[in-house]
């Protein structure tokens, strides 16, 4: 069992003294309302805390584990390094002992009688890459694969930023997607290369299978929800459904005549949605590669990616900032204007696997969270890194947003405990 201590109290000398210290090491109060919070976190066997975990209370940030600028803080009593944490006050105190998710595993909630003034950050992963052209979380969150610039696939531990295994080479160029199957048994990057390369996560870092799809750059990738089939987009709008445990092509599908912007399967697997740069959603049928039905039209948009909901419902975000929910069987649809009456400037989004929590991210950097159904607002603007954000991903349980794009880093925002 792991958890936090929490208490708040007028700040004894010592208390005092340690929140002078945190001011003096990040630029500003743990706190900045009169109480002092000491928060202490203990385990029944070795006492870890996660490294680089930061806690953003009320506006005002405190690093622990790293400095200001991600840089160790050395050893104790070395310059740079915080105090060490004082003893838990005698008597009983509140305690939190974590919980099944990622995000309880892995950090406190810390005040939970104050959620709305609490955002908490676990430690972001330095990734090495030039940029993070992509990523996703597997199927169980244990891992998220991060794909960049500088043509390699890596795999870390959300809950304490590290690599795992070595890095997955043999992409010439940048690698511009990556998926798990459904069992997370297989991980599938594609590049501008033309190839597509088969992973077995944990197991070695040389390709299971390099599938040679074309000439033209893979633009993206996605498993079907049994993880028999697996849909492959290149930059100019050609498509191809392939049988993932072999490579074998199924079905080549006609080419839209422009860029493939998002993949996305019917929840049993039947149709295969392309949504594209003309504004168009066209469905294929995975058994035939034929067309289903009539495309769905946007006329003068660019959409930016698409989603079936469990109801088989199609969620569609364009380049405008405008969500639609689709109603396939009679084309019915209900429009959300994203950023208000303006339009806005989404460039991509993600839809948490429970379908109620869809993020967008503006051009300029922030991340806003929506409830998809109603269209309405979650929370604040999300600005939790410098640069542009170009992906951002959802645990599989929801309690945390990754965020990534220029750079190397990648922040991990908690969303809920």
């Amino acid at each position: 069992m792991a958890g936090w201590q929490v208490r708040e109290d007028g700040g004894p000398p010592e208390g005092k003294a340690r929140n002078e210290a945190n001011e003096a090491r990040v630029g500003g109060p743990l706190v900045q309302a009169g109480t002092v919070t000491t928060m202490q976190f203990f385990h029944q066997q070795a006492p870890p805390v996660p490294e680089s975990a930061l806690v953003v209370l009320g506006g005002a940030a405190a690093a622990h584990g790293a400095g200001p600028d991600g840089d160790e803080g050395g050893a104790a009593g070395g310059a740079g390094a915080l105090p060490p944490p004082a003893p838990p006050p005698a008597g009983p105190a509140p305690v939190w002992t974590g919980g099944g998710t990622l995000a309880g595993r892995a950090l406190l909630n810390g005040l939970s009688h104050r959620p709305e003034e609490l955002e908490i950050l676990l430690p972001p992963i330095r990734t090495r890459h030039d940029d993070v052209q992509a990523m996703e979380f597997s199927p169980d969150g244990s891992l998220l694969a991060t794909a960049g610039t500088d043509g390699a696939v890596r795999l870390w531990d959300p809950e304490t930023g590290r690599q795992r295994g070595g890095a997955l080479v043999g992409h010439r160029g940048w690698v511009n997607a990556v998926a798990f199957s459904p069992c997370g048994r297989w991980l599938a990057s594609g590049g501008v290369d033309g190839t597509v390369r088969l992973w077995a996560p944990g197991d070695r870092t040389a390709a299971v299978r390099v599938l040679r799809v074309g000439d033209i750059a893979v633009a993206e990738l996605l498993f079907s929800p049994t993880g028999e089939l697996l849909a492959v987009a290149d930059l100019s709008g050609a498509a191809q459904l392939r049988e993932a445990a072999t490579g074998r092509l199924v079905h080549a599908l006609p080419s839209t005549g422009c860029l493939v912007n998002s993949l996305a399967f019917a929840p049993d697997g039947g149709v295969l949605a392309l949504a594209g740069a003309d504004g168009r959603v066209r469905f294929r049928s995975t058994a035939t590669g034929q067309e289903t039905r009539d495309q769905l039209k946007t006329p003068g948009v660019r959409i930016v990616e698409t989603f079936f909901t469990a109801d088989a419902e199609l969620l569609t975000v364009d380049h405008r900032g405008v969500m639609r929910l689709w109603a396939i069987g009679d084309d019915a649809q209900r429009s959300f204007h994203l950023f208000g009456d303006e339009d806005g400037h989404a460039c991509c989004a993600a839809l948490s696997r429970d379908g109620n929590l869809c993020a967008t991210v503006d051009e300029a950097g922030p991340v806003q969270l929506w409830n998809p159904h109603t269209g309405q607002r979650k929370g604040e603007p999300l600005r939790v890194r410098d640069g542009s954000v170009w992906t951002v991903a959802f645990s599989p349980d929801a309690s945390v947003l990754a965020i990534a794009g220029s750079g190397e880093t990648v922040a991990l925002k908690v969303l809920r405990s």
